[in-house]
């Protein structure tokens, strides 16, 4: 019974502890809903509509722009600050220059009354009667600024003389003497200023000729040296044995030469490498025999028909010449006659050796009265001659 008492009490206490802790959470709640409808009333003071975040950028958009409108015062404030030190600044100058100008204001006013009293002038009036024009004024004024410099330049020339004379005095005579000799100085000295200009013209003249005779000069000394060059070549060119052409000989010679391999080569072609033709300075042609041991022999021991191989050789090789490096090619070659002397064998060689030589760009042309040709030649142009009934030549063309 004493615990259930005990444990009743307990319960008891505890219950009213939390009735005590109801009563103020139910304050507590009261307040907050207090609070709550207070926070809400602001908020409706704020916002009517009830768009809070609206409310709230709007609230800080004015406050930006209080913000700034406090900037641009605290600006503005320091600007006229600014302008208020510099305005009493200016004041105080202005107020130490007006005190100095009434000083010189009193100071100049004392003066001018004393200069008007010791010129006997009794008002500011009267001495403005006295006064003169501008126009007065400014010429006397420039009269006295002539007059105190051609003082000074009289002082000035009276302390050379003085520093000049050295306490020494002058005569009269003595002064008409020096005065004398001055005016012929002058007259003198006009007279080397003409001359003198005279020798500036005539000097002027010679510095210009000068300047010409160093031109010419220096022309004159490349002309010279060109003219040594050139006779330094006229030496280069001219023989020992004094031969205004041996360049050109020399030249010639070994273009000869050239022309001379040439042929050698198309002869020994022709002639199935028998004979080779070689060029001798003194002696003109020789042949070069390698069918007899490779003898040189005169052109001259020759037979007829070896010397018309060595003179057609000749020709190829010299048309090869003129053909100026193949810009104006010779595209015909004709041979007249000279196939006469030919024996049959050399005839046939002949025949073979030109019908290697002839090729697309060159056509070889035979004039002959040799019947045996005409078994060689596929194309042949015949010219018949006039006949005894008056007919005239007749040309005509056969092919084989």
């Amino acid at each position: 019974m004493q615990e259930s008492r005990e444990v009743l009490d307990q319960w008891t206490e505890e219950r009213s502890g939390l009735e005590r802790q109801a009563e103020a959470l139910e304050l507590e709640r009261k307040n907050r809903e207090q609070s709550v409808s207070g926070r809400k009333d602001k908020i409706r003071q704020v916002s009517p509509d009830g768009q809070i975040r609206e409310g709230i950028r709007r609230i800080n958009k004015q406050l930006d722009a209080y913000s700034r409108e406090e900037k641009q015062c605290r600006e503005k404030q320091e600007s006229l600050q600014s302008l208020y030190q510099e305005q009493v600044a200016r004041d105080s100058t202005l107020r130490n220059r007006k005190e100095i100008h009434a000083h010189d204001y009193d100071k100049e006013e004392a003066e001018l009354m004393g200069a008007r009293a010791e010129k006997g002038f009794s008002d500011d009036r009267e001495a403005e009667k006295a006064a003169l024009s501008e126009e007065s004024r400014e010429q006397l004024e420039g009269e006295c600024r002539e007059y105190r410099k051609e003082t000074e330049n009289l002082q000035a020339q009276r302390r050379i003389l003085e520093s000049r004379r050295k306490g020494r005095s002058l005569t009269e005579e003595q002064w008409n003497g020096i005065a004398g000799r001055y005016q012929q100085a002058v007259k003198q000295d006009q007279s080397d200023s003409a001359r003198y200009e005279v020798e500036k013209l005539r000097k002027q003249d010679l510095v210009q000729k000068h300047r010409r005779w160093v031109a010419w000069n220096g022309v004159q000394e490349k002309l010279l040296k060109k003219l040594g060059l050139l006779e330094q070549i006229q030496k280069l060119l001219k023989g020992d044995k004094g031969k205004d052409n041996s360049f050109v000989d020399y030249v010639a010679e070994e273009r000869l030469r050239y022309v001379a391999a040439e042929a050698s080569e198309t002869l020994g072609h022709i002639t199935r490498y028998k004979y080779a033709l070689e060029l001798d300075v003194n002696e003109g042609f020789r042949i070069r025999d390698n069918g007899n041991g490779g003898i040189s022999r005169m052109v001259t021991s020759l037979s007829g028909g070896e010397i018309f191989l060595t003179s057609l050789s000749l020709a190829l090789a010299l048309s090869e010449q003129i053909q100026l490096k193949g810009q104006s090619p010779l595209e015909f070659f004709f041979l007249d006659e000279g196939f006469g002397a030919l024996d049959k064998q050399l005839l046939d060689m002949v025949m073979d050796s030109l019908e290697r030589l002839s090729t697309k760009e060159r056509v070889i042309g035979l004039i002959s009265h040799v019947s045996e040709l005409q078994d060689r030649i596929s194309r042949r142009l015949i010219v018949d001659p006039p006949s005894s009934q008056g007919e005239g030549s007749r040309v005509r063309i056969v092919k084989a």
